[in-house]
């Protein structure tokens, strides 16, 4: 029986890692215009105040997507050092300034994609109309709510979209929680039409939102963690790491389709895959003794209130 993750998307993820740039020659693919003008939003600019690793991924994922193209991306950096890295990558449009930024591409849709911490000292700077013209505002920020964002953001008052991806976006494996003000309107298509260009999406109330975070996004770093501890296990007994890494990956990448696609409980499925007296659940024993399942909740719920303290 197949099940439902409760993801939104538009294709299965597949095999390959990254997919070939095919950004259109102009500055945004016409299906994601028309998407665009169909609600309201004529400029086709993505505007980034930020340039961390969040909104590295977000425009590496775009564009090999093929939704956007260099020109069609403003990004604001807060070193020269930072803006000098993003033009060799052929990215023209970069600023020191947030409000350089804003006053020249900020009348499409801009991203918020700066820590939290940084961003309020962002917000104490910038003139109280400095977003009045923007036709979508999507904020990437971990922890700062959509109250938050509606008061640091006033006047604006043209729909705002908490949106939080992980890392994958970059390979098109991205999952995005999605939290959209109420008075957003069809708006919220867009923020969504992005998402399953590059991934998923679920839609999460705010309440949620934080542990949502951790399962979703903090996970992937968990997963890596696991990757690496096993290569190292895998080495200790003769394979080369190189292959180690990429058996355990597609370990992973199949016992993840595996929960998705079959809707299967995850400890039935790992009931399927030990036998009695079976090499596999020696291993089981092994991480039960050493309080690993523990550790993994403690971890989700660290995670979560660190978050719920920013």
């Amino acid at each position: 029986m197949q099940g439902d993750c409760a993801l939104h998307r538009e294709t299965e993820i597949t095999s390959s890692l990254l997919r070939s740039p095919t950004a259109c020659e102009k500055p945004c693919c016409p299906e994601l215009k028309r998407i665009l003008e169909k609600n309201g939003i004529t400029d086709c600019m993505f505007a980034f105040i930020g340039g961390g690793k969040m909104a590295d991924c977000l425009v590496d994922g775009f564009f090999s997507a093929g939704l956007i193209h260099k020109d069609s991306v403003a990004i604001s950096v807060k070193s020269e050092k930072s803006k000098l890295s993003w033009q060799q990558r052929g990215y023209e449009n970069v600023f020191t300034s947030n409000v350089e930024l804003l006053s020249r591409f900020g009348k499409g849709i801009v991203f918020l994609a700066v820590h939290p911490d940084v961003w309020r000292a962002i917000i104490t700077e910038l003139p109280k109309d400095a977003f009045v013209e923007a036709k979508l505002i999507i904020s990437v920020m971990a922890g700062v709510s959509m109250k938050e964002l509606q008061s640091d953001l006033s006047p604006y008052n043209s729909g705002i979209v908490r949106l939080m991806p992980n890392t994958p976006v970059v390979c098109g494996a991205g999952t995005f929680l999605l939290c959209a003000e109420k008075n957003i309107g069809t708006k919220v298509e867009v923020a969504k039409y992005l998402t399953v260009k590059v991934g998923a999406y679920k839609e999460i109330d705010e309440d949620r939102f934080n542990v949502a975070t951790t399962l979703a996004n903090c996970s992937t770093a968990f997963i890596y963690t696991i990757i690496d501890a096993m290569a190292d296990g895998g080495v200790l007994n003769g394979m080369n790491r190189t292959e180690a890494i990429e058996l355990i990956a597609r370990g992973v990448y199949g016992a993840a389709k595996m929960v998705l696609v079959t809707g299967v409980h995850p400890g039935m499925l790992k009931d399927n895959v030990t036998t009695p007296s079976g090499a596999t659940i020696v291993g089981i024993r092994a991480l039960e003794r050493a309080g690993v399942r523990r550790a993994f909740i403690d971890a989700v719920c660290e995670c979560t209130e660190r978050l719920n303290e920013m």
